[in-house]
């Protein structure tokens, strides 16, 4: 289950990463372009798990919704 900290988490290393990228194309440093490469997979990394959650957390709710049309189980007839 998809929890606020993660979110939270994620949010905060993307403003982290914009600030890095920032202060590369102001000072064109290249730790600070290391710094940011490396933040910007991160960010991907996290992104692509926090899509497969919700998109979990998404079915699991549409499956709550239906209601089972033959019961639980199925007859042999």
């Amino acid at each position: 289950m998809l929890k606020n900290e993660e979110l939270k988490t994620f949010v905060e290393r993307v403003m982290q990463m914009r600030s890095v990228q920032k202060e590369f194309f102001r000072t064109r440093n290249y730790s600070l372009m290391q710094q940011s490469k490396a933040l910007e997979k991160e960010v991907d990394d996290r992104a692509s798990k926090l899509i497969v959650q919700l998109k979990e957390i998404e079915q699991t709710e549409l499956n709550a919704k239906q209601p089972m049309l033959f019961g639980d189980h199925i007859t042999n007839g």
